[in-house]
């Protein structure tokens, strides 16, 4: 469900995927572009592999900035993302049992 709701919210949304280019483009250039990295791929992929925890644990590893690491800033990012496709088609995301189980296994 939640890779169908990024992915969906991704397509629909410049600025969403613009934010996401971006962080993508940090991504990639804290881990030198390495192709070995699935993650790095695009955007879709990014997503994809916060299923896989060898991807998790290289982005637990890297701090973004001094508060967060890049593990915290895409599960922010990708909360925020549900969040503003679900308002969207009109469904309350913010502050329900729904958001809490995302953010714990995401």
């Amino acid at each position: 469900m939640i890779h169908v709701i990024t992915v969906e919210a991704l397509q629909r949304s410049k600025i969403l995927r613009a934010k996401a280019e971006k962080l993508l483009s940090k991504l990639k250039e804290q881990f030198n572009n390495d192709p070995s990295i699935q993650g790095l791929q695009n955007v879709y992929e990014m997503v994809a592999e916060l299923s896989n925890d060898e991807f998790i644990n290289k982005l637990k590893q890297v701090q973004y900035d001094t508060k967060q690491t890049w593990l915290d800033k895409i599960k922010s990012f990708i909360s925020r993302l549900i969040s503003r496709y679900l308002q969207s088609i009109g469904i309350q995301y913010d502050n329900t049992a729904y958001k809490e189980l995302v953010d714990i296994f995401v």
